[in-house]
């Protein structure tokens, strides 16, 4: 009962407010989140792995956020391509990671120490790595918006 009346006031709430205003809503939260995003872009070090990852997944939410508000309104408000982009990157840089450790262990084990294949696929992953961080992660830019300006 309580959640029917609950349901019943917030469906009040959102059939009173126009298109315009919903517009306004959803423009001011993305720009809010796009900036947060592009402050923290500033600063991740891409070689801590847990701090890529927890940018990967900010970029795949605010992706999504933008392809919703986007076939929303039929616009193309926000940088989506370039946050595929940045998506892309952060996650080849995390599976990289993950197949080093993985690697890592293996190795780590008396009999497969000295693994020539082992050791010869861990180097060119890692090498791989480094050129993504260096290269690919640094060229990464800034979220663009491509929203009206406010009255």
């Amino acid at each position: 009962k309580r959640i029917k009346k609950l349901a019943q006031k917030l469906e009040k709430i959102e059939l009173g407010k126009d298109k315009g205003k919903i517009q306004s809503q959803l423009d001011s939260k993305m720009k809010s989140s796009v900036l947060k995003f592009n402050d923290i872009m500033k600063s991740v070090n891409p070689e801590r792995i847990k701090e890529i990852h927890r940018f990967r997944i900010m970029a795949k939410k605010l992706r999504y956020q933008g392809e919703c508000v986007n076939s929303l309104t039929g616009l193309s408000k926000y940088d989506l391509p370039n946050l595929k982009r940045v998506q892309s990157v952060a996650g080849r840089i995390q599976n990289d990671s993950n197949l080093i450790s993985m690697l890592e262990r293996f190795l780590a084990k008396k009999k497969h120490e000295d693994d020539p294949k082992a050791l010869k696929i861990k180097k060119r992953i890692e090498d791989n790595q480094t050129k993504l961080i260096k290269k690919d992660f640094s060229q990464l830019s800034a979220i663009k918006m491509n929203l009206p300006l406010q009255k």
